[in-house]
């Protein structure tokens, strides 16, 4: 039988919890007690997914890298491409792969991964980057939406590519579905690759690199430098999978004397047919010559002083490309504003010699040997010598010597060259005889109609002109060719 103090106290103690009760449910916020209303309810609503965002990064009307990769310059190392771009690098793993640093980041805002390669001699330059699709989105159908119908390479149907033009851009999709992947990089036209003078926005220059020393061509161009020297790794051609290989030629003294770019089985789009068209469309002029490799087809843009070389190679075309001075500007005489020497040889006075010639010049007394590149034939590695003798301080007569030991054919070619620079064929000068002395005894020229067929001179001297004096003299036992022009 409960009292009724046991009452009171009951009653006490149910005021007391009730109290306690009120003052938690005053502390609850307006968050929380809806979570815990929600929670009790079981009508609870999933958090919204960041892959919606991801049609975002696929957008504007060409193609273009990420929002968040925008600032990322190809080329550019680690260090640059961090501060360029550090969505990338703010939830990112690294990794070594086949000598190239890949750095996989998370790009939360928009559920979808990004891969940066760094390729190239240590520590590494951005080469492209990679941007792989979330599930339950198509990325090569959001690219073609954005920027238009794909193109595709011949015999490669399962990958597509879009470019922009200006920026020499390219992105390559390749995948199906939701395992598409997105390939942002920079690449090269064929006529781009191998013009002299480069492309018109193209930092590359087959006619800035030849002549100079190999380390300032690495230093000019690092994110393209190979630990494996001497070569560089281009970007890729318009359709090529794989960076195009550039192998170095360099003398004795570390000077690289000619390039050597195969066109052909590495990819896609640069078969030797369409290689050719790009090329005649580079080089002014072209000639196909025989030589002892064969009939090779040679381009020449005497304004650069750049040749190139085709040599087939099955499939393949190996295009060689070398620093020349042309046979007409070594012999051109006559005084002129855009003399292409910018001055000629005869007349010219030892000081005037040295300001245009520098460190390829050495004097002997009254007496001077130039130190040239290949003139028009022969290997990239050959040299041409102009010895140059002075009268009264200035040059009264050089000669310029060509070695035709290891090519013969270019004994030949060299004649036909001069032959076009003077309008005349051997017979045509004033002795064309094989007896040297019978150069002093030899009259007035004769007028003579060109034959059908033109005789070979293969030794012995020939007379090609006299205002100035210019003799080929032909030594077979040397294998030299010498011009000697006297004033």
């Amino acid at each position: 039988m409960r009292t009724t103090n046991d009452i009171q106290l009951r009653g006490r103690a149910r005021d007391a919890r009730r109290r306690r009760a009120s003052g938690f449910a005053r502390r609850l916020t307006p968050a929380l007690m809806l979570a815990l209303t929600l929670a009790c309810d079981g009508q609870g609503e999933a958090p919204p997914d960041p892959a919606a965002r991801f049609d975002e990064l696929i957008a504007g009307s060409a193609p273009a890298l990420p929002p968040p990769l925008r600032s990322l310059q190809f080329g550019s190392d680690l260090v640059a491409a961090r501060a360029a771009a550090p969505a990338l690098f703010a939830q990112s793993t690294q990794t070594r792969e086949q000598g190239a640093t890949i750095v996989a980041g998370e790009l939360s805002e928009f559920g979808c991964t990004a891969r940066a390669r760094f390729g190239g001699a240590a520590p590494g330059y951005l080469e492209r980057v990679e941007l792989v699709a979330p599930a339950g989105h198509d990325a090569r159908a959001l690219a073609s939406k954005a920027w238009g119908a794909p193109k595709r390479a011949a015999g490669v149907p399962e990958v597509d590519y879009w470019f922009d033009e200006r920026a020499r851009l390219r992105v390559t999709a390749s995948g199906a579905g939701a395992s598409t992947t997105l390939t942002y990089e920079p690449y090269l036209g064929v006529t781009e690759l191998v013009a002299p003078k480069g492309g018109a926005d193209s930092s590359w220059s087959p006619a800035r690199v030849l002549g100079q020393p190999l380390a300032s061509v690495a230093r000019r161009y690092p994110a393209w430098t190979t630990d494996q020297e001497p070569a560089l790794r281009l970007p890729p051609l318009r359709y090529n999978a794989e960076r195009t290989p550039v192998q170095l030629q360099a003398d004795e003294t570390g000077v690289l004397r000619g390039l050597t770019i195969t066109l052909g089985e590495t990819g896609a789009g640069a078969t030797p047919i369409d290689a050719r068209a790009a090329i005649d469309a580079a080089f002014p002029a072209s000639q196909v010559v025989e030589s002892e490799a064969g009939a090779l087809q040679m381009w020449f843009a005497p304004q650069h002083r750049v040749r190139a070389t085709g040599r087939p190679q099955g499939g393949s075309l190996a295009l060689e490309l070398c620093s020349y001075w042309p046979l007409a500007d070594l012999l051109a005489t006559e005084e002129s504003e855009d003399h292409p020497l910018g001055r000629p040889l005869l007349g010219a006075n030892a000081e005037q010699l040295r300001e245009q010639w520098g460190e390829r010049l050495k004097f002997e007394g009254e007496a001077a040997q130039l130190t040239l590149d290949a003139t028009d034939y022969g290997r990239c590695s050959d040299q041409a010598f102009v010895r140059m003798f002075l009268t009264g301080g200035r040059v009264d007569q050089y000669e310029l010597r060509i070695s035709y030991a290891v090519d013969p054919s270019i004994a030949a070619l060299v004649r036909a060259q001069l032959d076009r620079i003077y309008g005349l064929t051997p017979e045509d000068g004033a002795d064309a005889k094989a007896d040297a002395g019978a150069d002093a005894k030899a009259g007035p020229a004769k007028t003579k109609k060109p034959p059908k067929t033109k005789p070979e001179v293969k030794t012995g001297t020939v007379r090609y002109s006299r205002a100035p004096l210019v003799t080929l003299h032909d030594s077979s036992s040397l294998k030299v060719l010498s011009i000697e022009v006297k004033g």
